[in-house]
């Protein structure tokens, strides 16, 4: 599930940084929701580009094309990648007594919930 992965045009990324006194957070948010949209807009053969966000950054408020970029992870980006990985935990799993179940109760947050158990 890294950035690079199906990304045969390469990968480019911006962090978009200030301190506190640089204004209202809402104005920031807004300024990163303008970048992403910029981006997003992009095609290659009549297809987006595979815009998605660095996993250890702040974008869960953010939206692609108009949709919530959580469900947006999950139906376009990440959906075939999602239900292998979990398979594969099943698997890794079933050789050392754990279970998919096991591993959300310990793990669990709002995000893996969102992406991987719903």
């Amino acid at each position: 599930m890294a950035l690079q992965q199906g990304n045969v045009f390469g990968i480019a990324s911006t962090e978009i940084v200030s301190t506190q006194p640089a204004g209202e957070e809402s104005v920031g948010r807004l300024f990163v929701q303008r970048i992403v949209d910029a981006w997003s807009v992009y095609e290659v053969g009549g297809r987006f580009l595979n815009v998605r966000p660095h996993w250890a950054k702040e974008w869960e408020d953010l939206t692609i094309r108009g949709v919530e970029i959580k469900q947006h992870l999950k139906d376009n980006c990440y959906n075939v990648e999602i239900s292998s990985s979990l398979s594969v935990l099943a698997d890794i799993g079933d050789e050392h007594g754990w279970t998919l179940e096991g591993l959300n109760q310990r793990f669990s947050n709002p995000l893996l919930d969102s992406l991987f158990f719903c």
